[in-house]
Formats: C-alpha cells, sequence, structure tokens
C-alpha cells in the first residue's frame, strides 16, 4: 500500500514506518491513480471500510473497467483473514445471474497486495434511492422485488448459498432500473454451520439470527431480511424501526410489525400478505422456498398501482441511512475480510458505508449488561467446554 510523509509529502510504495527522505512518519494513503496491482491499473478510490479499499481500475489487457477491491493488510497477513478474503471471491465466482454482481478474478500482487475484481455498477443503492427521493413508483418497486427474489433463488437453487445480509444498502439499483445484490461477504453454504459469534445487521435480521438459534438459520432467514428490505422499500422505514440495537433484536423476536395495508391504505391485500408471511417469526412459517417468492412476484409484476398512481409516501418519513446500526456503539471488527460491499456503487454524495454488519448479543430479556461481552450463549450442558453440535443449513 502506498504511504506519505506528513511532513514533507514524500509518496512512497516501500514498506517502511518513517520517511526515506526526512525521516517523519508515514501514514498508508492507500493506492495511487497509476498504481498496478495484479494486471490493474487504479484509476481513483471510490469508497473504504473497516475491511477493505475499493478503488475504480482498469483491467489492461481487457481494457475494461472494474471495481477493485484491496485487503488492507500489513505486512503480517493474519492467515484466516486473508483466507476469508478469497472465499468471499470464490462465493462471488460461482454465480452467474444477472441480478448478482459478477466476480472476474482475484489475487494476490509481485508486491504482496490482494485484490478481488469485481462488476463495476454506474448505480446507486437502494438505502441511498429511498432516503434521498423516498420509496419507488409501485411497478418499479415490484420489478425491483422480482430481480432480488430471482437472485437469491438462483444462488440457492444451484449452489445452496445463503446471503447473510440482505438489506438495501447490499442492493444496487443501476441506471435501468434493473437491481443486483451485492456483498457476499457473510454468505455460506448449506455444509456451512453456524455457531459462535454472529455476524448481522439488526434492523433486517431474522428472529432466528437475533435469537442466536443456530439450528433454524438458513435460505429462510435471508426471506425474512428480503421482506424487511421490501417493506423498507415501499414505506421508507424498516418493520422495526428503532435506534436502539437491542430493542430491534427484542422486537424482531417478540413483536409483530405493522402489516404495509395498515401502514399505507392502498397498497394491494394480496402483496401486503405474502410480506406478511415472509415476515413470520417462525421460518416454517414462511414461503416454502425462493421459486414460490418468484412466481408470487412474476404473478404480481405487472399490477397496476395503487389508485394514487404510487405508492403512497408516509408523511414524516424519516430518510435516513439503515445500512445498520452499530452494536452497543463499539466498531465491530469482522472475523472475516469480506464485509465491505462487493460493488462499487458510485455515490453523488461520495460517502463511505458507515454501518457494515457486526456481531449481535443474543436479544433477551432483561437486557444484558451494555458492557458484556460480544459473543453467542455458551453450550448448554454442564461442561461449557463441550462444543455445541451445529446442524447444517436448512
Amino acid at each position: 500500500m502506498d504511504k506519505i510523509c506528513k511532513k514533507c509529502g514524500k509518496i512512497t510504495t516501500e514498506k517502511v514506518e518513517l520517511c526515506p527522505i526526512c525521516g517523519s512518519n508515514v501514514e498508508v494513503i492507500g493506492l495511487t491513480p497509476g498504481r498496478m496491482v495484479g494486471g490493474f491499473e487504479i484509476v481513483c478510490e471510490l469508497g473504504r471500510g473497516s475491511n477493505g479499499i475499493v478503488y475504480r481500475a482498469r483491467q489492461v489487457k481487457l481494457d475494461r473497467e472494474v471495481a477493485l477491491k484491496i485487503l488492507p493488510v500489513g505486512d503480517n497477513p493474519d492467515k484466516t483473514y486473508v483466507e476469508d478474503f478469497f472465499k468471499e471471491a470464490r462465493a462471488a465466482a460461482k454465480m452467474n445471474h444477472p441480478s448478482i454482481v459478477m466476480a472476474y478474478d482475484a489475487g494476490v500482487s509481485d508486491d504482496g497486495i490482494y485484490f478481488f475484481a469485481m462488476e463495476l455498477i454506474n448505480g446507486k443503492s437502494l438505502d441511498y434511492l429511498v432516503m434521498r427521493n423516498g420509496p419507488p413508483e409501485f411497478k418499479d418497486a415490484l420489478r425491483m422485488a422480482l430481480d432480488m427474489a430471482e437472485g437469491l433463488d438462483y444462488a440457492w437453487r444451484t449452489q445452496k448459498l445463503t446471503h447473510g445480509d440482505i438489506k438495501p444498502a447490499n442492493i444496487i439499483i443501476d441506471p435501468l432500473g434493473k437491481a443486483k445484490i451485492a456483498d457476499l461477504g457473510l454468505a455460506k453454504t448449506a455444509n456451512e454451520s453456524y455457531s459462535g459469534e454472529i455476524m448481522a445487521t439488526p434492523m433486517f435480521a431474522a428472529p432466528e439470527v437475533c435469537s442466536f438459534d443456530y439450528d433454524k438459520i438458513g435460505f429462510k432467514s435471508d426471506m425474512y431480511s428480503y421482506a424487511c428490505t421490501l417493506y423498507y422499500m415501499f414505506t421508507g422505514e424498516a418493520p422495526f424501526d428503532e435506534n436502539d440495537t437491542e430493542k430491534v433484536l427484542l422486537c424482531h423476536i417478540n413483536e409483530q410489525h405493522v402489516p404495509l395495508v395498515e401502514r399505507l391504505p392502498l397498497f394491494p391485500q394480496e402483496i401486503s400478505d405474502f410480506i406478511d408471511r415472509m415476515l413470520a417469526k417462525n421460518p416454517d412459517d414462511r414461503p416454502a422456498d425462493w421459486s414460490e417468492v418468484v412466481e408470487f412476484f412474476q404473478k404480481h409484476r405487472s399490477q397496476g398501482a395503487p389508485a394514487s398512481g404510487s405508492t403512497q409516501k408516509l408523511h414524516g418519513v424519516k430518510k435516513k441511512s439503515l445500512s445498520g446500526l452499530w452494536i452497543g456503539g463499539i466498531l465491530a471488527i469482522l472475523a472475516i475480510a469480506v464485509a465491505v460491499v462487493a460493488v462499487v456503487v458510485l455515490m453523488d454524495n461520495g460517502e463511505d458505508e458507515v454501518n457494515p454488519p457486526a456481531k449481535i448479543k443474543k436479544a433477551q430479556a432483561p437486557l444484558p449488561v451494555k458492557d458484556e461481552k460480544v459473543q453467542a450463549p455458551p453450550p448448554t450442558g454442564t461442561d461449557k467446554n463441550v462444543k455445541k453440535k451445529s446442524r447444517p443449513l436448512n
């Protein structure tokens, strides 16, 4: 990674702590334009988070622009950190669907920079669009709902892959209004089980995730998060729009959301009822599979808008970013290095994502002590050193 001297401004690519010119301290600035990384020429930085920096870059041999994610590791990178970075790349590489961001290449450059090249989309996140403009037109929203469902159905049907972090910030809308699913950083396959800590974005997390019910976490957890995303898309608010993280988790577990038809009286009853099914507390009460969801929105995608001409916008809807809440006010360092969105969203304001998924505490009453260590509950039984056996994803 390139470094710059705080005193004289000298930029160096050497692995040094002090400026080779004046001996002052240097700090990492990322990669400067024109720098080559594994066959990709850096154009400019587009965003950064705690687990990666994303650049607009040009793949020289094919003369095409890409989104290039760089893993910010030091001289001695953690092995697990690197392995999980490439795990995301491999998961994305298996996907070939118009509703899922494409992966192009991944590797490590001659000078030790880990990179992951992806499709560059000149679009914006659903989160950003709703925050700026309010809910989209009804017919456009139905088309986006179908796009998302088709991508999630493809991932589960062909690879038995669950996304793990479906939310408006991970849905990218291209200039033609096509919805694409981004960020496979928390994805798991059916033969991978959950145990220990769980990463999630609270406002869009399923009840079984909030309660650490490992045996029930699976593709129907994605379905619940997808329904929360649709709810936000239609109303401008999540089903449980609270600022207190612990309260949000408890609401997902215990409280009933307000049906869309009650929030928006002209909203079609049948669509409201179907979204209610996907928001069921018990995964068994949700639709049987993604194909049922796809078929439903295929049937309704050409349905006319409510009598108002478009989805009603709530009076006083708070247009705020719902990328997720910080858990307990603590910046969560992901156990894997893949939580940065796996696609570049060219935002008008140029801001980076500020609320990535984080470790969650098991929601319970009474509320846990605020400074309690963020972790899953210990295994059941008298011997807490015995690992709890986990079942594969549903």
